[in-house]
């Protein structure tokens, strides 16, 4: 069946994970976010967020967490339907911030790949990938 795509149709909410994994405690996530998707990949996290608000203020307001955590903002570009935002500490951590405009009106998606320094110090081998 083919189905149209209506406006008024009821956009599709984010459903928080419950419980939420355990995350870096210096993953860059603006406060109040909804935390619907964790994926652990060889080294690195993926987190995906959303939350309501404009591009703008998610914008502005990872950058400001991302000062606070420590992080270097390496580049930063924002063209309103979509932005990114490129972080560094160090050497070890890096990751980026991808925001774009969520399913619902008012809502940004925010899609996180993290680099986190603590996954690195594990030894290898240990457990099957």
């Amino acid at each position: 069946g083919h189905q149209s795509v209506s406006s008024a149709a009821p956009c599709a909410e984010r459903t928080a994970l419950d419980p939420v994994p355990r995350l870096a405690s210096d993953l860059p996530l603006p406060r109040e976010a909804t935390v619907f998707k964790v994926a652990r990949r060889k080294g690195y996290v993926k987190v995906g967020a959303s939350k309501t608000a404009t591009m703008n203020s998610v914008y502005s307001e990872m950058q400001h967490i991302m000062q606070v955590d420590g992080f270097t903002i390496l580049n930063a570009e924002n063209e309103q339907t979509d932005a990114e935002i490129f972080f560094a500490r160090y050497a070890d951590v890096a990751g980026v911030a991808r925001l774009k405009p969520g399913r619902c009106s008012g809502d940004v998606t925010i899609a996180i790949i993290y680099d986190p320094l603590e996954e690195r110090n594990k030894a290898p081998g240990s457990g099957s990938g």
